[in-house]
């Protein structure tokens, strides 16, 4: 199991996706990869996670297309 700085347990990874079809509201999503990489401690239910998601270059900015979801 990887370790933080300070010595703790951690689960570090990441992931790669491709959207063949599909929508998100009236944002046509088809075409777009994605990946997504994410920090967990020891346990999941700990919280404190951390997640980012990157979207390809050219992919819909949904804050632009009015479906930002907070």
């Amino acid at each position: 199991m990887p370790h933080d700085p300070q010595g703790r347990e951690e689960c570090l990874g990441c992931a790669a996706f491709h959207v063949s079809e599909g929508h998100l509201d009236e944002v046509d999503l088809s075409g777009v990869d994605f990946a997504l990489y994410n920090q967990f401690p020891s346990h999941l239910t700990a919280g404190n996670w951390k997640v980012i998601c990157t979207p390809s270059v050219g992919a819909p900015t949904l804050e632009e297309e009015g479906a930002h979801r907070g």
